[in-house]
């Protein structure tokens, strides 16, 4: 199979080249940015499994960054949309062991987006964290995920499209 060279180049410098030849393990996650045409080769060269989608609606007090609190105080505040499931998050950034969550339906979704954050884990830590939950949708982020067998490991294909309509 032939790539483009920036893209083989890369594989290269991530070890796929000596595991090719020393049958070693795949790292366990590397991450390479690939152009729009490196990512339509690799569908079209590569057997790939079913496709998952999600949408990850980003919350906080201002679309502003400036004055956005949660952001400020690198708390981060999501829904991700799983469909048909739905999970509200949040996370300090920096700190993955802080990531806490909560399960709601699309009727949750619906009321957080009206400002209510519901009772659960989450909440009581926005409580515990004294950050604010009068929150609103800031943005929208739509990911696309597909896999397959590389190697002996596992290559992942992330697309992630910025939304031009928040929810």
């Amino acid at each position: 199979m032939t790539f483009p060279g920036k893209l083989f180049n890369d594989l290269i410098m991530e070890g796929v080249a000596k595991i090719e030849t020393k049958n070693k393990k795949l790292p366990c996650v590397f991450k390479i940015d690939i152009s729009q045409t490196e990512y339509e080769l690799l569908i079209e060269k590569l057997q790939f499994g079913k496709t998952t989608e999600r949408t990850l609606v980003y919350l906080d007090t201002d679309k502003s960054s400036a004055r956005a609190e949660l952001f400020r105080r690198n708390i981060r505040l999501r829904v991700k949309i799983k469909d048909p499931e739905y999970f509200l998050e949040l996370k300090k950034r920096g700190d993955s062991k802080s990531e806490v969550f909560d399960p709601i339906s699309a009727e949750g979704f619906q009321q957080i987006l009206a400002g209510n954050i519901p009772e659960g884990n989450v909440k009581s830590e926005l409580v515990r964290l004294g950050a604010p939950f009068d929150v609103q949708c800031v943005d929208t982020v739509k990911s696309i995920h597909q896999r397959a067998d590389f190697h002996g490991g596992q290559l992942t294909l992330g697309k992630i499209t910025p939304s031009q309509n928040p929810v």
